[in-house]
Formats: C-alpha cells, sequence, structure tokens
C-alpha cells in the first residue's frame, strides 16, 4: 500500500484536502489536520492539473446483471481517459464483494481507491472534481452545490428529484458513456452549471428553523394541545 507523502509548508486549503504547489503542477494530498482519516486501499497522488473523476457504485440487487455490466463498462473507459479517478467503494449491500472485486482487479496506477471516507473528506474531493459517475445518491444531493456534472447510471436514483446537473444514461454502453464524457467535460469546462440550484436545498434549512421556533417560542400556539381543522 502506497502511502501518501507529507505535504509542504506551501499549501491553498479546501475542505479537508491540501493543495501542494510545485513548478510543473499543483498536487492535491489527504489533509493531515483532520481528526480522522479515511481508509484508503491505493493511493495516487492528485495533481490539480489533471481532471479528478469521483465514480461510486452501490449494488442493486434486483438487477444485478445490468449493475454488473454498468460497472464494468465504466471501469473500462474511466481507465482510458487522461483524468485520475477516485473510486469509493460500495456500501454492504448484497453484490458488494463483487463490485469491489472488479474495481481492484482492473485498477491502474492513475486510480486512487478509498475503502470508505468521512463526509468532510469527500466533499473536498467533491470540491475540486470535475464530475462524479455512478448509481449513488452523491450525484443529485451534493454535487449540484458544487455546480459539477453528475452522470448517473442504472436505476438506483429513478423517481428522486433531481437538478440539471444530473445526466441519466438507464443501461451503459462503452460508446455511450465515452460520448456522455466528453459532454459533461464540456459543460464543466464551460461552467454551465453556475447557476443551478440544488432542489435538496442551501444547507441553511436549520437556521431557518430556529428562526421560526424563536418567533414562536413565547406563542400560546406551540403549546396548543390541538387543532381546529375546521
Amino acid at each position: 500500500m502506497r502511502k501518501p507523502p507529507k505535504p509542504s509548508t506551501t499549501e491553498i486549503q479546501v475542505p479537508a484536502i491540501e493543495v501542494m504547489c510545485r513548478p510543473s503542477c499543483t498536487s492535491l494530498f489527504i489533509s493531515s489536520k483532520s481528526k480522522s482519516k479515511p481508509s484508503y486501499l491505493y493511493f495516487s497522488p492528485l495533481l490539480i492539473c489533471q481532471d479528478i473523476v469521483i465514480s461510486i457504485f452501490h449494488p442493486v440487487t434486483e438487477d444485478q446483471e445490468n449493475n454488473i455490466n454498468d460497472i464494468k463498462n465504466t471501469i473500462e473507459i474511466l481507465n482510458t481517459l487522461n483524468a485520475q479517478v477516485i473510486w469509493i467503494m460500495p456500501n454492504s449491500d448484497s453484490g458488494s464483494e463483487t463490485i469491489r472485486n472488479l474495481v481492484l482487479k482492473k485498477r491502474n496506477s492513475n486510480i486512487t481507491i478509498f475503502r470508505n471516507i468521512g463526509r468532510e473528506y469527500f466533499l473536498g474531493l467533491m470540491k475540486i472534481s470535475s464530475f462524479v459517475v455512478g448509481n449513488s445518491s452523491a450525484g443529485l444531493l451534493e454535487a449540484p452545490s458544487f455546480k459539477i456534472p453528475a452522470i448517473n447510471i442504472g436505476r438506483r436514483q429513478n423517481h428522486r428529484v433531481r437538478a440539471k446537473n444530473v445526466f441519466d444514461l438507464k443501461t451503459t454502453s462503452k460508446n455511450k458513456l465515452k460520448n456522455l464524457i466528453d459532454r459533461v467535460l464540456l459543460v464543466k469546462k464551460k461552467n454551465l452549471l453556475a447557476k443551478i440550484k440544488n432542489p435538496y436545498g442551501d444547507g441553511n434549512s436549520s437556521i431557518r428553523i430556529i428562526k421560526i421556533l424563536e418567533k414562536q417560542i413565547n406563542s400560546n400556539y406551540i403549546l396548543k394541545k390541538s387543532l381546529d381543522l375546521k
């Protein structure tokens, strides 16, 4: 297992990620300042001059055949990109071991694989990523807040609200996926998602709730045991 190199004293902070300046390119490393550490299986230093892609697939127990085919195609296409790929291992649902074995077997030297990763690290990586791909809800829930495209593959997120950053593929073929990746990279490069809003909120719901409660704290309404619905 390769350990990440120690960061230099020249760094620019983003959430849970350190940016180390070098003459040729800028490298990013997992921060040593956070209390909790992600568990990685393979670590490849990330270069900010290259696209960074996050890939997350979870098992779809009622559609395993298509799920595995989608993952195989995604691995193969991502391995051909001039990009750095971060794989985050799946949850523990039935079929997860098959996904883990596929990712480990077919990895190349430009891939970082996390067994698990804390939320602060994950959001830090998403902030500097070009796009996310897979069937995780992260493409729908978190990616819009960072204005990055998400390629959502398969049926796992069916019928969920999504912003315009989400590009759906019911099933993959290598050509379809490659063409869509080219498209989302162009979307990212042209900053076409700058004005999208996250349909799941802006992160300030707790502040709004507190303000509403503060207004009602001395009100007789908050103490009522029943409501007059007539």
